[in-house]
This record gives C-alpha cells, sequence and structure tokens, in this order.
C-alpha cells in the first residue's frame, strides 16, 4: 500500500519550479556584484588575503623561531631564515601583482 498524498507531485513540481526561479536570481545577483568590482586580474582578493593573513604571520613566526632557535641550534636559524627569506619574496610579489598584470596587458 502506497502513502502519498495526491498533492505530492505538484508540490514536487511547485518546490522545482521555485528552486529554478531562485537559482537564476542568485545568478542574477552575483553577476551584478561580480560586475562592480574592478580588480586587476580574477582572484586579486584571494591573493591579497593570503598575503595579510597567511603569509604575513608565517613571516613574523619564521623570525621568531629564528630569534629563539638561534640561542639553541644553528641549524633551525638556518631554516628559519630561508623561510622568512621565501615569505618576503611572495609577499613582494604577491602585493606587486596589480602592477605587474597591469603592465603584462599595455
Amino acid at each position: 500500500m502506497q502513502t502519498t498524498s495526491p498533492s505530492s507531485p505538484s508540490r514536487l513540481t511547485a518546490s522545482r519550479a521555485l528552486a529554478r526561479h531562485g537559482s537564476r536570481a542568485l545568478f542574477l545577483v552575483l553577476m551584478l556584484g561580480v560586475s562592480q568590482m574592478a580588480l586587476a586580474y580574477a582572484g586579486e582578493n584571494l591573493l591579497n588575503y593570503g598575503a595579510n593573513f597567511i603569509l604575513a604571520p608565517l613571516g613574523l613566526f619564521a623570525v621568531v623561531i629564528l630569534l629563539a632557535g638561534s640561542a639553541f641550534n644553528s641549524q633551525l636559524t638556518k631554516l628559519a631564515v630561508y623561510a622568512a627569506v621565501i615569505t618576503v619574496i611572495l609577499f613582494t610579489i604577491i602585493k606587486a601583482a596589480p602592477a605587474l598584470m597591469t603592465a603584462m596587458s599595455s
């Protein structure tokens, strides 16, 4: 015995229609919102976030390890210096990326 109500197919159709119209509205809102941002390249916000909140703290942490490790182990100091130098290079490249992208597109 099936215990489905006669209105189940109409509810399913209505929910599909609502999902379809909702997805279209969401797409329109996203396209209008994204088109107002003038970025030099795709992913610029993500790279800026990564530089400010991931790379910079890692670089500071490497300097702290350098200072603390220099008293105990020279090998640890050498690795911390390498990490700090790599972090500074990546941070500089990411911060200069909009100017580089503009220069390459010209």
